[in-house]
C-alpha cells in the first residue's frame, strides 16, 4: 500500500513511475493500433449473422457471456477488435497530457493519430460505439451517437485546444457540445437535463453531467455563455437529486436506483470540473459527494468497491476512475493508495489491467476502453498532481 507523504519526499520523483506507466499503456495500444475487445462486444459474433435481431433475454445472454467469462470467448465467437471512440478520446487526453509534461513527441503524434480518427468517425457530431449495445436497461445499434462517448471524445478536442493550442480542437468540442444540446437535450417541468441517446427521455445523473461539463468547458473555450449556461442549468436537475448522504443514484426512476463505484466517480469529478468552470453551485455538493464517494466506495487499502457495502468484483475502470478523481480532487495520497492497490491486484505480467478481480478469480481480458485507456489518463492526472505539490 502506498503511504501519505511525509517531509523530505520529492513529489515531483515521486511522479514519474507513474508517468512512465501511462506511456507504456499508450505504446502498447498504440502497437495494436487501438484495437481492441470490449465487455459488450458480443453481438458483434459472426457466428450469429443479425445478432441483434435475435430476442431481448438471447442478446442480454450473449453479451453477459463474454462480459463474464475469466477468459476471451470472442476468437471462438469471430468477434473482431475494434477501435472505440470513447478509448480513442481517453488516449488522446492520456497523451497530450504525457506530452505536456515532457514525455516527448512521441505521445503527441499518438494523440493525433486518435484526434484524427475521432474526427472522422464522428455521426453528426457526436460519437458512437462500434457495437450493437444491449445491456441490462439500453439496446441501441452502433449507428447512433451516445453521450457518454461524445463526452470523453470530445473533451479529448477541449484538451487538444488547452494543452496544445489546436484551434481546431475548441471547433469540434462544440460541435459535440452542440450535439449534445439538439438532440439530447430534454425539458420538463422547468427543468433541463441531457438523455443518453437522441430522443430518450430518462435521466442518468453521469450522463447528464458528462454533457453538462462538455458544454460548459467548449463554452468557456468559444466565448459561448449561452452554452455554458446551458451546462449549468442541466448540472442543476442532477444536484436536486442528490441524497442528504452526499450520494448520487444511477438514475431517476426505480430501475435506475443503484449506486456504483465508477460512476459516482464519474459525478463528483464532473461536478469539481463544473465548480472550476464557475459553477458555484455545485461546491457543497461536490464536498458531499466527494465525501461518500471516499467513504463508502473504496476500502481503507485503496480497492474499489462496486457499491456500497459490496467489495467484489473490483473493477479496473473503477479504480482508474477512483486515482483520476481524488487525483482532480487535490488528494493525490488517496490516488496513489487506489493506484498502488491496481497495479498489485490488476496488472497483468505484459502491462495491462485485467477487466475485474472477483473474491476468487480474475478476469483478465485486456480490454482498451474498460481498463487501460482510463488507467492511462488516470495514471498521467495523478502525476500531474504530485508535480503541482510543493
Amino acid at each position: 500500500m502506498a503511504r501519505e507523504p511525509v517531509a523530505g519526499d520529492a513529489p515531483a520523483g515521486r511522479a514519474e513511475p507513474f508517468a512512465a506507466e501511462a506511456v507504456r499503456i499508450i505504446e502498447r495500444w498504440r502497437a495494436r493500433r487501438f484495437r481492441s475487445h470490449d465487455p459488450y462486444d458480443g453481438l458483434e459474433t459472426r457466428l450469429v449473422p443479425n445478432a441483434a435481431r435475435l430476442p431481448r433475454p438471447v442478446r442480454l445472454a450473449l453479451v453477459q457471456l463474454h462480459k463474464r467469462s475469466p477468459v476471451n470467448l470472442r476468437r471462438a465467437f469471430r468477434v473482431p477488435p475494434a477501435r472505440n471512440a470513447y478509448a480513442e478520446g481517453l488516449f488522446a487526453s492520456a497523451g497530450l497530457r504525457l506530452w505536456a509534461d515532457g514525455h516527448g513527441e512521441r505521445l503527441l503524434e499518438a494523440a493525433g493519430e486518435c484526434l484524427a480518427w475521432l474526427e472522422a468517425a464522428r455521426i453528426r457530431g457526436g460519437w458512437a460505439y462500434p457495437f450493437d449495445v444491449q445491456t441490462k436497461t439500453f439496446f441501441y445499434p452502433k449507428s447512433t451517437p451516445n453521450v457518454v462517448s461524445t463526452a470523453f471524445a470530445a473533451r479529448a478536442f477541449t484538451d487538444a485546444a488547452r494543452l496544445a493550442g489546436e484551434a481546431a480542437g475548441a471547433t469540434m468540442a462544440t460541435e459535440a457540445a452542440r450535439f449534445c444540446v439538439d438532440e439530447l437535450l430534454v425539458g420538463e417541468a422547468g427543468r433541463t437535463w441531457f438523455g443518453y441517446l437522441p430522443g430518450d427521455r430518462g435521466l442518468i445523473h453521469n450522463a447528464n453531467l458528462l454533457a453538462a461539463r462538455l458544454c460548459a468547458e467548449a463554452g468557456r473555450l468559444t466565448g459561448d455563455d449561452a452554452l455554458v449556461r446551458i451546462g449549468f442549468d442541466a448540472a442543476r436537475t442532477t444536484l436536486a437529486d442528490q441524497r442528504p448522504d452526499g450520494a448520487f443514484r444511477y438514475g431517476m426512476g426505480p430501475r435506475l436506483a443503484w449506486i456504483d463505484g465508477h460512476h459516482t466517480g464519474f459525478v463528483v469529478e464532473c461536478l469539481a470540473d463544473l465548480a472550476a468552470a464557475g459553477f458555484d453551485d455545485a461546491t457543497a455538493p461536490l464536498e458531499r459527494a466527494a465525501s461518500f464517494y471516499a467513504r463508502e466506495l473504496f476500502t481503507d487499502d485503496g480497492a474499489p468497491r462496486p457499491s456500497p457495502g459490496r467489495e467484489h468484483p473490483a473493477d479496473a475502470i473503477a479504480a482508474a476512475q477512483g486515482i483520476e478523481t481524488f487525483a482532480v480532487l487535490g488528494d493525490a495520497g488517496r490516488a496513489e493508495r487506489i493506484a498502488a492497490w491496481a497495479r498489485a491486484n490488476l496488472r497483468m505480467p505484459g502491462g495491462s489491467y485485467a477487466f475485474q478481480r472477483g473474491r476468487f478469480h480474475r478476469k483478465s481480458v485486456p480490454y482498451a476502453r474498460w481498463s487501460d485507456a482510463p488507467m492511462a489518463v488516470a495514471l498521467a492526472r495523478l502525476a500531474e498532481a504530485l508535480r503541482a505539490r510543493p
